[in-house]
């Protein structure tokens, strides 16, 4: 929905480098065209880490942490 994709955006993430990603949203569900999910909150969406992913929700790469030397 148009909604979310703007709510995320106020929240500085990037919606499309969730496209293919594993996530887990709280929301409201919606079934009268098919299956949706409306947010109200950025907070609603939880990105679920896979074995190799190194992104966050942004999109962006993580800066690895320094290792103790």
């Amino acid at each position: 929905m148009q909604r979310n994709v703007k709510i995320l955006e106020r929240a500085g993430l990037d919606f499309h480098a969730l496209i293919g990603r594993t996530l887990r949203v709280r929301g409201l569900l919606d079934l009268r065209f098919g299956p949706q999910i409306e947010i109200s909150s950025a907070d609603e969406i939880e990105l679920i880490p896979e074995a190799g992913d190194d992104r966050g929700l942004g999109g962006k790469p993580e800066a690895a942490p320094e290792k103790a030397r």
